[in-house]
């Protein structure tokens, strides 16, 4: 199984590192889905009694920009900085940004959406809250 990316890379984007307050974010055009609703799609697959032919590929229910993603989150999170695309006109640059990186036609469309998940303080909603003893 393969899956677009995930709304938790905005964390490691975010380790990298911005610079005198301003986070430079690649452009890129994705259909990211949250880590827990891709385990959920694997583990159906894995306990599937007939798994698919070939590779199943999972995604989110939404397209976004990358940065727009990333001001969102930071905004949500209170960071003191500002958001700018990092251009990049190298192939793979110009295949990110005109969609290289959305899944195919018969990928595994799973919610919740970025903005749901950002409203469910960046878990997916539809997991419960394991309550701390």
């Amino acid at each position: 199984m393969r899956s677009t990316q995930f709304y938790e890379l905005l964390w490691r984007f975010r380790d990298w590192g911005p610079k005198d307050g301003l986070w430079r974010v690649p452009e890129q055009l994705v259909q990211p889905v949250a880590v827990a609703a891709m385990a959920r799609a694997l583990a159906q697959l894995t306990l599937a009694k007939e798994p698919p032919a070939g590779i199943a590929e999972v995604a989110g229910p939404q397209k976004e920009h990358l940065v727009d993603m990333a001001k969102r989150w930071a905004a949500r999170r209170g960071e003191p900085l500002e958001v700018r695309e990092l251009p990049d006109d190298s192939a793979d640059g110009r295949a990110s940004r005109s969609g290289a990186l959305l899944p195919g036609p018969g990928a595994t469309i799973t919610g919740p959406t970025f903005q749901q998940w950002l409203d469910a303080g960046e878990r997916d909603p539809m997991e419960p809250v394991n309550a701390v003893p």
